[in-house]
């Protein structure tokens, strides 16, 4: 620990002489400053290495001490870390009061953004449409990169690389991400680099692995710690978790781990250059449903509840739709802690994601009685999951105040937190949060869905098309019949333009696509490289698993390899579906 807190346990002490000394009678933190300046309401002179003989007698009574009396205790140290904590003392918005937002998911901010965008997404659709658009022809694209751990860092990561390759990437106007995919777009966009140049640094990220290096990153972490513990937030694994994710994948910033914000953002968006960055989780508290939340740089909120607040904001105790506190932005850090913090799934979740479809691991096959332990095993694990309390037991989750605390226009008013989790525990590709045509939030033109889950394919799809269908929300039907594992499938309406185009690429190796570029110049080289990887076997038993965080620089480059191709491949498919849905839209206008 440094070495500016070493008087803590001392202030701790002498606050606890206060209230013996006082006998009880301290009951807020005013009361402190009441009693006489030499520290004890008799007027005797209390030495520092009286204090220290107090510790052990004050240090027995803390059990007793009311919960009001404890923060007592506490406030002077909380003032002291508010004085010290840089976090703090160069929080822009100290004095700025948060105002909770009714409405559409589409803020002012958001449509600001919209319109220094939009002259860059026209001109990308125009070159690799290879025509002239008319402001009203220009498509509403979105990129939606889906959860998977270290695995979907690298895919999406690779997946951005082809898409910028071939004319693509500037033709969305907003990319959402979940779980580990969102490990990939924070800290491209908080670099501000293009995605080509950012290549190289995301593959370091992944290589370097997920630990605490040095005593700098504890220091690092417990400054986020110690921001929290002042402004009495929630504290739990997530913080820590999220605290070794910063330090790993946001270095080289400029700036401590600790203070990398979400809003930061909104400076990389002010050109318009980079694509509008949606972040997910869902709701995880008891006995409700899974909400989606959405984070953007500039608000966080969930369109389920049609309530908003700035970005800088999220996490501050909120009373009737206005902020109650003056702390600092949550870190990008803990926020990323709760996106991809799969491990807060339920039990019952983790068995159908996960547990229900494994197999015999193949190290078991041919062990006598094995294949039967583990049937049985695998019974058991059901009864718990389904059938007892076990089963809608959390491990952690990331938990802040509730920014709707009695707002009497809110249905989730009465609670007083709201604990968000990793949004892959409903589905595994956040397509929802791409919906953010204005002025209501309508879904885009075409969606591009590059998912580099566990399980991919008709499984998945079914899932998002089931949850459109409960909310009543476009989305193409899925033909399930006619469905095959390839590098692309395109659904689409051939008469209402108001159901999006998705665009299915799925991190798969096609055996077709392989056999047509073998012997292309620019892509062949993919070819000879990847024909012998086998992603499906390397995420059962090998490197690819989702909850690995160790990858070698060559397994790293293997994903992005993979869906950088895949999507360089399929580029001339895209295009023949950018340009049936520009003919849709052409025709219901005129």
């Amino acid at each position: 620990m440094r070495m500016r807190y070493r008087n803590l346990i001392f202030v701790f002490a002498f606050v606890s002489s206060f209230y013996r000394a006082t006998g009880g009678e301290v009951k807020t933190a005013d009361d402190i400053f009441n009693i006489e300046e030499s520290g004890r309401a008799d007027g005797q002179f209390i030495t520092r290495k009286g204090l220290i003989n107090q510790i052990s007698q004050a240090l027995e009574g803390v059990a007793s001490i009311t919960e009001d009396i404890l923060n007592v205790i506490l406030f002077p140290v909380k003032e002291l870390i508010k004085l010290d904590q840089k976090a703090i003392v160069e929080n822009q918005h100290k004095k700025d009061i948060a105002t909770v937002r009714l409405g559409s998911p589409v803020c002012d901010g958001e449509m600001e953004f919209r319109e220094r965008r939009f002259t860059i997404v026209k001109d990308a659709q125009e070159r690799f449409l290879e025509m002239d658009l008319d402001d009203e022809d220009v498509l509403e694209i979105a990129f939606c990169t889906s959860g998977g751990g270290v695995r979907a860092k690298a895919y999406s990561l690779g997946a951005c690389v082809g898409a910028d390759k071939v004319g693509l990437l500037d033709t969305a106007m907003c990319i959402s991400g979940l779980s580990g995919s969102t490990w990939f777009i924070a800290p491209w966009i908080s670099s501000g680099l293009p995605i080509c140049e950012y290549r190289k640094r995301g593959i370091s990220e992944i290589f370097a692995g997920i630990d605490i290096s040095s005593s700098k990153d504890i220091v690092t972490m417990l400054d986020a710690i110690w921001v929290k513990f002042a402004y009495n937030q929630h504290l739990n694994i997530v913080d820590l978790y999220g605290g070794i994710l910063a330090n790993n994948f946001l270095r080289g910033l400029g700036v401590k781990q600790n203070m990398v914000y979400l809003s930061d953002q909104q400076k990389t968006l002010s050109d318009g250059i980079f694509p509008l960055p949606v972040y997910t989780a869902v709701l995880g508290n008891r006995d409700m449903p899974n909400y989606w939340f959405e984070f953007t740089p500039f608000e966080v909120g969930s369109r389920w509840l049609g309530a908003y607040v700035p970005s800088w904001a999220f996490g501050r105790k909120f009373k009737n739709g206005k902020s109650k506190s003056s702390a600092p932005e949550m870190s990008l850090g803990f926020l990323m802690g709760i996106w991809g913090s799969a491990f807060a799934a339920s039990f019952e979740e983790a068995y159908e994601k996960g547990i229900k479809n494994m197999k015999l691991p193949k190290f078991l096959k041919g062990v006598p009685g094995a294949k039967l332990i583990f049937n049985a095993l695998k019974k058991t694990l059901a009864k718990l999951a389904y059938f007892s309390d076990l089963g809608e037991l959390r491990v952690a989750w990331g938990q802040v105040f509730n920014y709707v605390y009695k707002m009497k226009e809110s249905s989730f008013k009465k609670s007083k937190d709201i604990k968000l989790v990793d949004a892959g525990v409903d589905f595994n590709n956040p397509v929802f949060a791409t919906y953010r045509k204005p002025p209501y939030g309508d879904a885009p033109d075409v969606i591009f869905v590059f998912d580099s889950g566990g399980a991919v394919g008709i499984e998945e799809l079914k899932l998002l098309k089931e949850y459109a269908c409960q909310y009543n929300l476009k989305f193409p039907e899925i033909d399930e019949e006619n469905y095959e594992q390839r590098a692309i499938t395109i659904f689409e309406d051939k008469d209402d333009p108001s159901i999006p185009v998705v665009i299915y690429l799925p991190r798969v190796a096609d055996p077709y696509m392989f056999g047509r570029y073998a012997k292309d110049e620019q892509l062949g080289p993919f070819v000879q490289k990847l024909q012998d990887f086998d992603i499906e076997e390397a995420i059962k038993s090998g490197f690819a698993g989702t909850f690995n965080f160790e990858y070698m620089r060559e397994e790293a480059e293997l994903i992005a390899d993979l869906a950088e191709f895949n999507i360089r491949a399929v580029a001339y498919k895209i295009k023949d579906a950018l340009k049936r849905r520009l003919k849709l839209k052409r025709r219901i206008r005129h």
